[in-house]
């Protein structure tokens, strides 16, 4: 059985974790290792808006990466509380607290 947690942070990785699951299905993993009171901090782009992410997001994925599929892919399993602009160097970042469901 794999360790339950009740706090994630990911500072500046969403977008690897996307490339690396080849879209939000990163989003079932987490939320299958987290406690069901748990919450989440995600600090990252939500979508290619951010200049960044052309040179990062692979060009068959790109259109997966918005914030309405992150938003369809987190409601099932968490609640958004919160979305500010991330004081990040980087422009069009946020932080987003979600709760678990």
């Amino acid at each position: 059985k794999l360790p339950e947690f009740d706090r994630v942070y990911m500072g500046n990785v969403m977008h690897y974790i996307f490339i690396e699951f080849g879209g939000w299905g990163w989003v079932e993993h987490v939320a299958n290792m987290m406690e069901s009171t748990g919450r989440m901090v995600i600090e990252a782009p939500t979508g290619m808006e951010c200049s960044d992410m052309a040179d990062c997001i692979p060009a068959d994925l790109q259109s997966e990466f918005h914030e309405d599929k992150l938003a369809l892919a987190m409601s099932p399993h968490f609640k958004r509380i919160q979305k500010v602009k991330s004081v990040a160097y980087t422009p069009d970042r946020y932080v987003m607290l979600y709760e678990k469901l």
